[in-house]
């Protein structure tokens, strides 16, 4: 009975610390794309719209990380696609294209 109850005690302990691996790898993935998504909402947010350098910079911020992002699939690329077009939409520089 002994022998039982250290096999059974060793598998919860396996069992357990799987689960919190996962637990925790998950709130680090969570953490890491909430930094990233503010990081590109900052970028969108307060861009000076009529200096085309920071246009530049920040459509190929959002560039390299659809690039980035394009082997795992934890976006849409639809998504980074729309932040730029948006971008652009609100430049006075590209104001005129449609």
């Amino acid at each position: 009975m002994n022998f039982d109850l250290t096999y059974i005690i060793d598998i919860i302990a396996i069992v357990s610390s799987i689960v919190s691996v996962a637990i925790l790898w998950n709130t680090i993935r969570d953490v890491r794309n909430t930094k990233k998504n503010l990081r590109l909402k900052k970028t969108q947010t307060e861009i000076n719209l009529s200096d085309y350098d920071q246009i530049l910079r920040a459509t190929h911020e959002i560039e390299t990380e659809r690039q980035r992002n394009q082997g795992s699939h934890f976006e849409d690329e639809t998504v980074y696609l729309n932040r730029a077009k948006l971008i652009r939409e609100k430049s006075a520089f590209f104001s005129w294209v449609k």
